[in-house]
């Protein structure tokens, strides 16, 4: 009995005494951004669109799309 008392007190007491910290990870600063989704239906890219290939060279979207094409950013 006497050594869950004295669990119980040490636990108490290290739980006030975190209470006032702030976690690392939280930045009162800034706001929280907006998550969500936003569709551009309708919408064409621009012409001048580059990309940089595996190969370190870059490509003009124009020159290498010649028919309607879906574009998959995958990791």
């Amino acid at each position: 009995m006497k050594i869950k008392l004295t669990f119980l007190v040490v636990v108490v007491l290290a739980g006030l005494s975190l209470k006032g910290q702030i976690p690392a990870t939280k930045d009162i600063k800034s706001p929280q951004p907006e998550i969500g989704i936003v569709e551009h239906l309708d919408e064409y890219l621009p012409d001048d669109l580059t990309f940089t290939g595996t190969d370190d060279k870059t490509y003009n979207l124009k020159q290498l799309i010649d028919k309607p094409t879906v574009l998959m950013f995958v990791y």
